[in-house]
């Protein structure tokens, strides 16, 4: 709310006037009664026609005029702020790197965003609409009631400093269990998405009930604690509504005990009950409205850990642009551990320790060696998915670190094993890496429907032109619409438009593992096309020998280090450990 501050300024300013028209309303009031109370023949006099006019007025501006901008600026406010958040929320997700999104699963993540802008506009709500004109009239009234009689305003204040004092109690003891309930909210938020997500494993394997038991058992935690809350928290309630209420009763008493002694107007006393009964009642509200605000704000601060989350890969000052790779790229001496980025889970906690190796501008480089070896972490760091821990990965001898984050992903072109298909067209799907954002408000795609027909054709997806909808066709979440080949070759349709839009390092991971040698030949031939006329890098990481066998140079990779690097007819003939991978068939032909 940083740059709200003239909106909020509104409000406090408005919310003040309406409580003094309130409190003015009230004290007008009380001296027309004393000037009845003074009038013999209960005569109408021109100072009680002149105050009845006036009280009037207060209150038909006061319940009119102010109590519509009071009631419609904050929910102008509140409702700039909740559709904001979530934008500001997504935009901190996409910043932040693959290591803080590995130690949450998306429904976790999805939940802490629309939980934060939902509880944060309640929060928000409370506070502009209720706390902060509560408190004013509380204040307002107390120098209205100490000013009539000192005596009856300490006593009327004397329980308010036990109330605060508990409602401190109800924050101290209370939060950390809240924080509990929305910590167990989002744990169960996230078992089902990822049933969701899974749910044709779930069925396969008869395990609905399972999953469905996670969440039922959850589920009760979060009842029996928040019955817990409940209980507890209306213990602390009924005190401070005891309290109040004694002391307000006793100040009504020694109010009227004054009157009789006239040592006070009885305007005075109606005076202090009306307003009086009406802070106890704004009182009582102040505290329901804070206990909310709590249980909301316990689901804000989730979101507040996440707004101040440092996005520790990024672009530093004075970032280089780089272009297209000229020369090579270079790990050298690096060191990594998913260890230093909170994944304790990973098995092996040293992937690198001291690795050099070179990759050629323009040449096809392949990756090999036994899972967990390393090959997928080898791209992520190029990428910068994450960053090394020991060393530095060059490119045409600068440091990638220093380079401009954003411009260098854009040199990088993917066809992976898994692609990554949204719910969404084709048309977007395969325009994806082309899009831009000039005019804040305006993204647009520098692409044409012919190049995307171009790019599909040299895919071997045309029949994505004859679909009922052409290119506006929806493809599902995560492609279900497709089969597993028309979903690899609408990668490779987009990575053949990445590259026409400038991406000059294609990187293949496993992109044929799964395909008949049909569509595997068709992705061979578009590669090899691409290379051909854009004179591309190529780093491939695969376990077929047709993806492999034509690279310029292989890297066998074991335990971390390379362990053999060359041709394929090289290292056929030095019957090591690729010729071993070959012969034993576990690279497959």
């Amino acid at each position: 709310m940083r740059d709200q501050k003239r909106a909020v300024s509104g409000i406090i300013i408005l919310i003040t006037l309406s409580n003094f028209l309130i409190s003015a309303s009230a004290y007008i009031f009380k001296l027309i009664c004393d000037q009845v109370d003074k009038m013999p023949d209960h005569a109408w006099t021109d100072s009680l026609v002149v105050f009845v006019v006036i009280f009037a007025a207060v209150r038909l501006i006061g319940n009119t005029l102010v109590s519509y901008y009071k009631e419609v600026k904050p929910q102008i406010l509140l409702k700039t702020v909740e559709n904001r958040f979530p934008a500001i929320a997504h935009w901190k997700y996409m910043i932040l790197s693959l290591a803080y999104h590995n130690r949450f699963n998306v429904g976790e993540k999805i939940s802490r965003i629309e939980k934060g802008y939902t509880r944060l506009e309640s929060a928000l709500g409370d506070l502009l609409i209720a706390m902060i004109p509560q408190s004013m009239f509380l204040l307002m009234n107390f120098a209205l009631i100490i000013w009539q009689d000192w005596q009856l305003g300490l006593l009327f204040m004397f329980p308010f400093a036990p109330a605060a004092f508990l409602n401190y109690q109800v924050r101290k003891k209370f939060q950390p269990m809240l924080e509990r309930v929305e910590m167990f909210k989002q744990e169960r938020s996230g078992i089902i998405s990822q049933s969701l997500l899974n749910i044709q494993t779930v069925k396969q394997y008869g395990q609905a009930a399972t999953e469905n038991n996670k969440v039922r058992m959850l589920s009760d935690r979060i009842r029996d604690l928040e019955i817990v809350i409940a209980r507890k928290m209306q213990i602390y309630y009924s005190a401070i509504s005891g309290l109040l209420e004694v002391f307000f009763c006793g100040t009504i008493v020694w109010a009227m005990v004054k009157c009789f002694r006239q040592e006070l107007d009885w305007g005075t006393v109606i005076f202090i009950s009306i307003v009086g009964g009406k802070m106890f009642h704004f009182l009582w509200m102040f505290i329901h409205c804070y206990v909310r605000f709590l249980k909301n704000m316990a689901a804000v601060e989730e979101v507040m850990k996440l707004l101040r989350e440092k996005a520790d890969i990024k672009s530093p000052k004075n970032a280089v642009r780089p272009g297209p790779l000229s020369d090579r790229i270079r790990y050298d001496n690096v060191s990594f551990s998913y260890d230093d980025f909170g994944r304790r889970d990973h098995e092996a906690a040293k992937i690198f320790d001291g690795l050099s190796i070179e990759i050629a501008a323009g040449r096809k480089t392949a990756i090999v060696g036994l899972s967990g070896v390393g090959k997928t972490t080898l791209l992520n760091l190029l990428c910068r998915y994450y960053d090394v821990g020991g060393g530095a990965i060059t490119y045409d001898g600068v440091d990638i670190r220093r380079l401009d984050l954003d411009a260098f992903n854009k040199l990088f072109a993917n066809v992976l094993q898994e692609p990554a298909i949204f719910d969404t067209t084709l048309r977007e799907n395969i325009c994806f890496p082309c899009r831009v954002v000039g005019d804040p408000k305006l993204a647009s795609v520098n692409v044409t429907d012919k190049e995307i027909g171009e790019a599909l054709m040299e895919a071997g997806f045309a029949e994505a032109l004859g679909f009922d909808k052409g290119l506006d066709s929806m493809v599902g979440e995560r492609g279900v619409k497709l089969s597993g080949g028309q979903r690899q070759r609408l990668e490779l349709a987009r990575a053949i438009l990445a590259v026409r839009k400038g991406a000059r390092i294609l990187i293949l991971d496993e992109p044929t593992s799964n395909l008949d040698p049909e569509t595997e030949a068709v992705i061979h031939g578009a590669i090899t096309r691409l290379r051909q006329e854009f004179n591309i890098t190529v780093i491939a990481v695969a376990h077929r020998l047709s993806t492999i066998r034509d690279a310029d140079k292989i890297i066998v990779l074991d335990a971390g280090q390379v362990l053999e690097e060359g041709t394929h007819n090289e290292l056929m003939a030095r019957n090591g450990k690729y010729a071993g991978f070959v012969n034993k068939q576990w690279l497959e032909r």
